[in-house]
């Protein structure tokens, strides 16, 4: 399942300098949904965002080292 998440600020520079869509991430911040009740569009507006190491396991393309 794919969700939209806003970082705001450095949270924000950092995850686009680090993660790629598709990379597994745990995030924690506020769920937004609207729309149909049955198939509702979501959004998190995320407070911190991190790659879950448990189920990352592209090895051939790293993460990008943060500056």
């Amino acid at each position: 399942m794919f969700v939209t998440v806003h970082c705001r600020r450095r949270a924000g520079e950092n995850a686009a300098g680090v993660l790629k869509r598709g990379h597994p991430v745990i995030v924690h911040g506020r769920l937004r949904l609207w729309g149909d009740p049955e198939r509702p569009d979501m959004q998190v507006d995320a407070y911190s965002v991190g790659i879950d190491l448990a189920r990352f396991a592209d090895v051939e393309q790293p993460l990008a080292a943060a500056a």
